[in-house]
């Protein structure tokens, strides 16, 4: 029996940390990309190569996959492909294969940043004012609703990839008029939270949760972090979660603003830095297989130590030709 990982990029530390928990359960890991140069592709048991996430044979691919590999499960690392499996939840239940994540309504919800603002709006959590147009940024500008600095950002993007923080007028309309696609969002000027949660599958309850502050960021992920154990951030998320429904691995962003917590982002997945939480023995893996064997998950809130340091580094993985081979490439019907 195996679980697969889709579009799992540059996180090895996180397949690998995965890979062990399930080992010891009995599952091996599968995992897919688009390009046999994805270095977390090589921290599997096995690897295919597949279409890219907007092709038409992207979910068909992997349906095939799980169909011939006995793949009991399928969770995804990259926020725009949750989108699209979460589309065909019901076509790998079908196959017998549970998806490891929220369904689609709420992937839309989380993946697109006015969505989710709307969201915050609506329940009443503190966020990040935010709007969908330069022209209603002006207006809200002349009226003293907002000032600089500000970020602009893709409506729909993950990481750091065009964000930019803006601190004049026409320094913001030059970005707004080069893109389409972009909001403006008010700047939270505080400390910078990271939490990663699991919702359990059966009772649909938060049962795990780890915080951390972020020291230092590069390339929108966090490289240098220290535990945070602070009963808001765990309530305040658990309210989130339960108003959003969620199920399965989530990531929330907060700002802490003069005492209070805002809520910036969220993803809908593990996140490039949920090894910290398995360091500190907030093991995610264990959770799912128990979800998978029908096990409901006890809730186990705040039970980590946070005088720690986390640096985080980039390593090298190094591969020869024959190795580089051993990854398939997926074509349909040849599974």
């Amino acid at each position: 029996m195996n679980i697969l990982i889709s579009c799992p990029g540059r996180m090895v530390e996180t397949v690998s940390v995965l890979k062990k928990e399930f080992a010891e359960a009995g599952f091996g890991v599968i995992a897919t990309g688009n390009s046999m140069k994805i270095p977390a592709l090589h921290a599997a048991d096995k690897a295919y190569v597949v279409p890219s996430v907007d092709d038409v044979d992207y979910i068909p691919s992997l349906l095939e996959i799980c169909r011939y590999n006995d793949v009991v499960a399928i969770l995804s690392l990259l926020d725009k492909d949750v989108i699209n499996i979460s589309k065909a939840i019901s076509e790998f239940r079908n196959l017998g294969t549970m998806p490891i994540m929220v369904d689609h309504l709420v992937a839309n919800i989380c993946c697109n940043k006015l969505n989710f603002y709307e969201f915050l709006v609506d329940h009443g959590f503190k966020c990040a004012k935010t709007f969908n147009s330069f022209e209603n940024f002006v207006a809200a500008h002349n009226c003293g609703e907002i000032d600089f600095p500000v970020f602009v950002k893709p409506v729909d993007g993950e990481g750091s990839r065009r964000v930019a923080k803006c601190h004049t007028m026409n320094e913001l309309s030059r970005f707004m008029l080069q893109n389409d696609d972009l909001i403006v969002q008010e700047f939270l000027d505080g400390p910078q939270y990271d939490i990663d949660v699991y919702i359990d599958l059966i009772s649909r309850k938060m049962i795990s949760i780890f915080a951390k502050e972020n020291l230092s960021m590069l390339n929108g992920i966090s490289n240098k972090v220290v535990p945070k154990n602070d009963p808001s951030i765990f309530s305040l998320s658990e309210q989130l979660l339960e108003q959003l429904g969620a199920v399965g691995p989530m990531n929330i962003e907060m700002f802490k603003v003069n005492g209070d917590y805002y809520i910036n982002e969220i993803n809908p997945r593990l996140e490039a830095s949920y090894p910290v939480a398995y360091a500190c023995g907030v093991d995610f893996g264990q959770l799912m297989v128990n979800n998978l064997k029908g096990i409901e998950n006890k809730a186990n809130i705040g039970d980590y130590g946070s005088d720690v340091l986390f640096l985080k580094y980039d390593r090298v993985i190094i591969k020869p030709p024959e190795q580089m081979n051993a990854i398939m490439v997926h074509n349909q019907g040849d599974v």
